[in-house]
């Protein structure tokens, strides 16, 4: 008699299908408005966006004070305001106002035995072993995740949560389950002791998302959470790898992808869902910013996943297909979900895992490099031709010495090949291999080439504690 197949790791769990943006999410809030400030014009009337008073400003802009909502002193300065349609108009006409936008609404991009997810990931081609294995996080990297709130009590997620802050009214515990169920199935994913991808980060839960049935959240809220997390970060020492997920998605919004721009200067890493619409990411935020790591759903058959959006915002698949998560409202009994939510989870898992710098273009060059190429070579990547992979051979154990102008990058390993790029100081470097004074490397940027370790007696290329040559 021949065997009979295992079951799918899906087989008999609740499914619960990808949500997608309504007709009506498409339509801007009427009353609140995200309001940038040209900082050097409101400098030269003697307000400074760093000091001045609630009072102070709904004064110089004709508002009351309980019309603002918050103001964002740092980073990208201004602050976020219910106006009615006349105040709008006063505020665009104003030369103190950089760009006054209505707010936007963000949805979940999806909720969510072995999952097939964790087990696609450490291997690149089918068919799969039914083998994970969960590793610590390299660098100590903090995960920042922007969602509906989550359920640290779960079982599976027990010690690796910890609250960092709420933009939305929080609710009582007793009747947060329905508020939870996105954000703590995400967190699973990411974290989870049994679903997770990496297993000892902790997953800062920062809720922007409302606790209402159906009601979507507001892009106010991602840039005040935003805010805050620049704030919190770049005060912490030391400084350690920093993930934001953004398991959501909305109408395409530049004051979000500005946000998205910013944290990418601090060198944070933020994954996107692509959202689950069937159209071209590019429409949406924060998955159309460019600086984002946005993430489109497979399904264990290495296919799209037919909901996901597409186009040439894509960066990476990921599964987000009859994914197994964790459930706020079941501790028993996880469940089966279709979403690029999921997919994004997976994504700022393997970040978690891997990461070890605090270094711009770092993240998505380690994602991009080690991913599974799963469709014939030339394929465009909004076609789906990359699929995650857990373990990144990104190594970058060298660095640049701090005391040299710059590094060549050249085609092979001597003075006369051709330079291809250049590596300023103290940059890090991935050695994949060493020729005698030479290094095969690798840029965070993914740029590839020959190094110089030496040269006329000096240090060019050294370890990245800076006490010996990297060789």
């Amino acid at each position: 008699m021949a065997p009979v197949p295992p079951l799918p790791s899906w087989a008999g769990l609740e499914v619960v299908e990808a949500p997608a943006l309504t007709a009506g999410d498409r339509v801007a809030s009427r009353v609140r408005f995200i309001i940038r400030l040209d900082v050097q014009r409101l400098q030269a009337e003697g307000l400074d966006p760093q000091t001045v008073s609630v009072e102070a400003l709904a004064q110089r802009f004709g508002l009351q004070v309980f019309q603002i909502r918050s103001i964002q002193r740092r980073h990208l300065p201004g602050f976020i305001a219910d106006l009615t349609p006349a105040q709008a108009a006063a505020l665009a006409a104003d030369p103190v106002i950089a760009r006054i936008s209505p707010d936007t609404v963000l949805r979940p991009a999806g909720d969510v035995p072995l999952s097939w997810g964790l087990d696609r990931l450490d291997q690149p081609a089918l068919p799969l072993d039914g083998h994970y294995e969960r590793q610590p996080s390299r660098g100590g990297a903090r995960v920042y995740l922007l969602d509906s709130g989550i359920d640290a009590g779960h079982p599976d997620l027990e010690g690796r949560t910890s609250f960092g802050a709420a933009f939305v009214p929080v609710v009582p515990e007793a009747f947060s389950v329905v508020c939870h169920l996105h954000g703590t199935a995400m967190a699973s994913l990411i974290a989870g002791r049994t679903m997770g991808v990496v297993s000892d980060v902790q997953v800062i839960d920062v809720t922007i998302l409302p606790c209402v049935p159906g009601e979507a959240g507001q892009a106010s809220a991602l840039v005040e959470a935003m805010h805050w997390l620049f704030d919190r970060e770049l005060t912490m020492e030391p400084r350690k790898p920093a993930v934001v997920n953004l398991s959501l998605t909305g109408p395409k919004s530049a004051d979000v992808n500005d946000w998205i721009a910013k944290a990418a200067d601090y060198g944070i890493a933020i994954v996107a869902a692509a959202g689950n619409e069937a159209g071209d990411a590019c429409d949406y935020s924060p998955a159309s910013a460019p600086q984002a790591i946005t993430v489109a759903a497979r399904g264990p058959d290495d296919e799209r996943a037919a909901f996901s959006n597409g186009g040439p915002c894509i960066d990476i698949d990921a599964p987000g297909v009859l994914v197994t998560a964790a459930s706020a409202a079941n501790h028993d009994r996880p469940y089966a979900s279709n979403g690029t939510s999921a997919a994004a989870a997976h994504v700022s898992g393997v970040l978690a895992r891997n990461l070890v710098e605090v270094e711009a273009g770092l993240p998505s060059a380690l994602v991009l490099t080690n991913a599974a190429m799963i469709t014939p070579a030339g394929t465009p990547k909004d076609k789906g031709a990359l699929l995650v992979q857990a373990d990144s051979p990104l190594r970058f154990d060298c660095r640049v010495a701090v005391d040299v102008a710059s590094l060549n990058i050249r085609t092979g390993p001597g003075t006369g090949d051709d330079v291809v790029a250049q590596a300023a100081p103290g940059a890090r470097i991935e050695v994949k291999t060493i020729e005698g004074d030479w290094a095969e490397v690798r840029l965070a940027s993914g740029a590839t080439g020959w190094a110089a370790i030496r040269h006329k007696g000096a240090i060019l290329l050294e370890t990245a504690s800076g006490d010996r040559p990297c060789n």
